[in-house]
């Protein structure tokens, strides 16, 4: 009677197993995202750390949308077994782009894990946040500004983007020009956020 009590327990456990499995297959078939593989893992993985010196926290995971621009975005561990509950626009940071012509890290990725990051860093001043809030593009003259950067020029050339920090706190981030001593930052905050701002 007990063994027979035991089997139908372990048999109903199965059933309630598999309809999850399912469940759980017939969510990601909606889910705009795919989650990313071993190969693409450490690619991506390999570009962060690279040009931030960052690695992605262990409670995210990769995943990624789009064929011929591929969107990259971390979400948290174990994402698709809540997609069906949750509004996944609402879910997740995008991180970056992956172009025909190579890598572009978003405002994103700056806001949410800026301060995680020790490479390709510029220290500003209060005057220079302002001028970034308002949409402007940066002139580092002879590096003269009271400024401190985190790379060399020689590094710039390579990746070019900078992610801009106040007191250590992330503010923006845009790609960088050099003219012999001169640097230029191009402010590449998302035009919504600049419209807020003003």
């Amino acid at each position: 009677k007990n063994q027979s009590a035991e089997t139908e327990k372990n048999t109903v456990k199965n059933i309630q197993e598999l309809q999850d499995i399912k469940q759980t297959e017939k969510n990601l078939q909606k889910f705009p995202f795919e989650k990313a593989n071993k190969k693409q893992n450490a690619e991506i993985q390999n570009i962060l750390e690279k040009q931030w010196k960052f690695t992605l926290p262990n409670n995210f995971e990769l995943w990624s949308r789009g064929e011929k621009t591929k969107e990259w975005w971390a979400f948290p561990k174990g994402i698709e077994h809540f997609v069906s509950n949750l509004k996944v626009d609402r879910m997740g940071v995008k991180i970056g782009e992956m172009h025909v012509k190579g890598w572009k890290t978003v405002y994103e990725f700056c806001s949410a894990f800026g301060n995680m990051c020790s490479k390709n860093i510029l220290e500003i001043t209060e005057d220079q946040v302002k001028k970034v809030y308002a949409g402007n593009n940066l002139d580092f003259k002879n590096n003269s500004d009271n400024t401190k950067l985190t790379s060399n020029k020689k590094e710039l050339k390579k990746t070019r983007e900078i992610i801009l920090t106040y007191k250590k706190f992330p503010v923006a981030i845009g790609k960088m020009t050099i003219a012999g001593n001169n640097l230029k930052w191009k402010n590449q905050l998302p035009r919504v956020l600049l419209r807020k701002l003003k």
